[in-house]
């Protein structure tokens, strides 16, 4: 009867903490602290072992009722978490048309710029629609990468960038003290033409810090 009892208590508590503990693992592993939430969506399927632990904790509950035993809490527990943890778990798979984990806009933003900006260093990409915004994390090219920062790259946004860039990524400069601004029709860097007509172009912000590079995309400014 103890160790019946034992295992159940155990159960009920790991079925109200594996969901939370997962979410943090989920949070961890993918760097939130990093990436923001698409870092967590990343491996938001670590929180599906809340559900496996809910339904441990229900069968257990049916094998002890045969035996006489009553763990109606456990039940109850496991019903109500399972399906947020089921959620949760499923969230990535909601949102796939809004994060990229690939490295398409390195890619993308080498090639227009005839930049050498580091792959496979671990990058996501927010997509807005009108635009692309990515957080790469250059750790094993961050030496590298730093000595090719020249004379382009100004230490301070200049007002005529910053007022052209979309408030998704000018609210972060603060983060960032490297900064290079790429008209893509005059292949020209740090200018942002005055005649008013829609111009592509790219905008990096880069840490020396923190090693983190914020990468704008696809996005078409007016002077």
């Amino acid at each position: 009867m103890k160790a019946v009892n034992k295992i159940g208590i155990a159960l009920l508590v790991a079925t109200i903490l594996s969901g939370p503990l997962s979410f943090s693992i989920a949070c961890a592993v993918g760097k939130a602290d990093v990436f923001g939430v698409g870092g967590a969506l990343r491996y938001s399927w670590f929180v599906y072992f809340g559900v496996v632990v809910a339904i441990g904790s229900v069968a257990f509950s049916l094998w002890a009722k045969k035996r006489g035993y009553s763990y109606k809490k456990n039940v109850i527990v496991s019903c109500f978490f399972a399906p947020i943890c089921l959620l949760i778990g499923s969230e990535r798979h909601f949102f796939t048309d809004f994060y990229d984990y690939s490295d398409q806009i390195v890619v993308s933003v080498n090639k227009k710029t005839g930049l050498s900006i580091p792959l496979n260093e671990g990058v996501v990409t927010t997509k807005y629609g009108s635009f692309n915004l990515g957080i790469e994390e250059i750790v094993h090219s961050k030496e590298i990468f730093e000595s090719s920062l020249d004379a382009r790259w100004g230490d301070s946004l200049e007002l005529y960038v910053e007022n052209v860039l979309p408030f998704e990524a000018s609210s972060r400069a603060a983060d960032f003290n490297r900064f290079l601004f790429y008209d893509c029709d005059s292949n020209e860097f740090n200018k942002v033409t005055v005649e008013g007509d829609v111009r592509p172009c790219v905008f990096l912000a880069y840490s020396t810090f923190s090693g983190r590079l914020m990468i704008l995309d696809e996005y078409e400014y007016r002077a």
